[in-house]
């Protein structure tokens, strides 16, 4: 389903989508604070809700907990861009990504997009 801000709670949005940089050149490189880091994240987080960057965020719901989130994004009239991924490390193992995964590609073909790939880190 997309993220609502009416209905879904935004600081467990936040707190996976810091988890989803965990590995980031941002996260890892010893001149970023823990702060500057989610400072960052928090904007990447918030230019993808506002569509700024993505055109689609979905989450994953259970028991009114954000279990998962993705990002969608163009990255050219032909290709869609999986940006950000994260999921709860409580709820791993039970095929989160994979249906979030599911979902955009569903909404990728409903708009048109040929291709989609996942933007990834060389971690």
């Amino acid at each position: 389903m997309d993220f609502d801000a009416n209905y879904h709670n935004y600081i467990d949005l936040l707190d996976l989508g810091y988890q989803s940089g965990t590995f980031s050149r941002f996260k890892l490189d010893s001149k970023f604070t823990d702060k500057e880091f989610k400072n960052l994240y928090k904007i990447l987080i918030d230019n993808r809700l506002n569509g700024k960057i993505a055109f689609k965020v979905f989450v994953k719901m259970e028991l009114d907990k954000i279990t998962g989130f993705v990002t969608l994004q163009e990255k050219n009239l032909q290709t869609s861009q999986i940006g950000l991924i994260a999921v709860n490390p409580e709820f791993q193992g039970k095929n989160i990504a994979s249906d979030l995964i599911k979902t955009c590609e569903s909404a990728s073909l409903s708009r048109g997009y040929t291709y989609i790939e996942v933007a990834t880190q060389y971690d």
